[in-house]
């Protein structure tokens, strides 16, 4: 796997959750909920693009990486076709 890659992208999509609840927290008093709203659904969609990135991404090259198609882009991005998990494997705890 390459660790850089996947680092790399959950570090980004780290930070873009923090930044995103710092702006929910500063501007919930502020602005109305469909702009709030809308700033959040662009926001996951970023936070979600670097998860899925990390993940789909995270045998390839650091060279294909670097040099990555808009077909690598595209492919990378989708959200991952993962096996189904049952709650008990989810949340051992409860």
């Amino acid at each position: 796997m390459n660790y850089d890659i996947i680092i790399t992208n959950l570090e980004q999509a780290s930070q873009a959750l923090q930044d995103t609840i710092l702006k929910i927290q500063k501007q919930k008093n502020i602005l109305d909920d469909e702009t709030i709203e809308d700033e959040f659904e662009v926001n996951l969609q970023h936070i979600y693009h670097h998860l899925n990135v990390a993940w789909n991404a995270r045998r390839a090259s650091i060279q294909k990486y670097r040099n990555m198609k808009d077909a690598d882009f595209n492919e990378w991005s989708k959200y991952p076709l993962l096996e189904p998990y049952s709650m008990e494997e989810i949340n051992p705890l409860s």
